[in-house]
């Protein structure tokens, strides 16, 4: 009796442990809907974003590899060269690349590597595209972080005194705005390098210097300020427009007839409700500051990832073309859906969601 007793006290634990267990589950499961549901940044708008986000990787994906396999040549010219060769060596090329297949079985092949962390092989620089892009991305990546410093001091700086101060100051600031989106980022590079390399020899002209900071920053410096010129432009532009409106609201000018300082107005009221939109352009500047470097990086001739996909395109390179376009696509998507879930959580408006 008494092992009986024990064993129907045993399935009676059971029994109450499955049901604490199938009860923690629904309560999961329920907490999980109420995410979903309307309420402070819902994981349904983020996985939006995310989806949209992965999306717009793989169109670029598909255009890429159509791109790369429309251009004018062929692998085989590319490797072999323009040079008599034999039956057996183009086939053996064709062969090696998958050239025989179909462009579909081919595009499924490089996703498929590319998930792996595989990004092929260069045949011009006989390595993976992957330890290219190991090697020469941290230089671009310094470049283009460095460029953002200038952008945003020189963006901010501009935009709000365009906006705030009358008079002198106003219309300078307006003018350097205007002349700074109307410049090309290669003619702000060869103008800077001849005014401060060559006329006013203060900096380096080409190369990166050493690896250690501060000679990497003195080498960087002319072709950070030329690449943060239009990103500075678009910042300013809008943090101007921005405040204009903001300081004809009514809120503001209630503030201003109850005489709060103008500092108070400023930081309170005005940057406040402009964070948002700057927040959002931000993520055109890092945009244009990514794209901007590859013309930078020929004009000073820096080693990053930017020259070599020039390299690549000249030397018909396909893979290592669609390799570092990926890269730097994949950066540029997901550093703007980080920028949209960063609003998100800035602006307590975009937290509503409507049914």
């Amino acid at each position: 009796m008494a092992h009986k007793s024990l064993a129907s006290l045993s399935d009676r634990h059971m029994l109450l442990s499955g049901r604490v267990f199938l009860s923690g589950m629904k309560g999961l499961f329920a907490a999980f809907l109420r995410s979903m549901a309307p309420g402070p940044l819902p994981l349904r708008a983020v996985g939006r974003r995310l989806i949209s986000s992965l999306a717009t990787i793989l169109f670029i994906s598909v255009l890429t590899f159509l791109l790369v396999r429309q251009a004018p040549g062929s692998i085989v010219d590319s490797i072999l060269g323009m040079t008599e060769r034999t039956p057996e060596q183009a086939a053996a090329v064709r062969a090696a690349y998958h050239l025989n297949d179909s462009l579909p079985v081919q595009y499924l092949r490089w996703m498929g590597g590319m998930a792996k962390g595989d990004l092929g092989q260069s045949f011009t620089l006989n390595e993976p595209v992957l330890d290219v892009v190991r090697r020469d991305f941290p230089v671009s990546l310094f470049l283009s972080g460095y460029s953002l410093v200038f952008s945003i001091i020189a963006g901010f700086s501009l935009g709000v005194v365009a906006a705030l101060r009358q008079g002198w100051w106003g219309r300078t600031a307006l003018v350097a705005i205007t002349f700074a989106s109307s410049i090309p980022t290669f003619a702000n590079g060869l103008i800077l390098l001849w005014l401060f390399g060559i006329m006013v020899p203060l900096f380096p002209i080409i190369g990166m210097g050493d690896p250690a900071f501060l000679s990497r920053v003195y080498h960087l410096t002319l072709p950070a300020v030329a690449l943060s010129i239009p990103g500075a432009a678009i910042l300013a532009r809008t943090l101007a427009h921005v405040l204009r409106v903001i300081y004809h609201e009514e809120f503001v000018l209630f503030a201003k007839s109850r005489g709060i300082g103008r500092i108070r107005i400023f930081m309170a009221y005005g940057l406040r409700n402009a964070l948002v939109p700057v927040i959002s352009v931000l993520g055109q500047v890092i945009s244009t500051t990514l794209v901007g470097s590859v013309l930078v990086e020929m004009t000073f001739s820096l080693h990053g990832l930017g020259m070599a996909l020039v390299d690549a395109i000249e030397n018909k390179d396909g893979t290592l073309v669609q390799g570092i376009t990926m890269v730097i696509a994949t950066a540029i998507v997901t550093i703007n859906a980080w920028l949209d879930i960063v609003c998100a959580f800035v602006d307590p408006r975009m937290r509503e969601k409507k049914n």
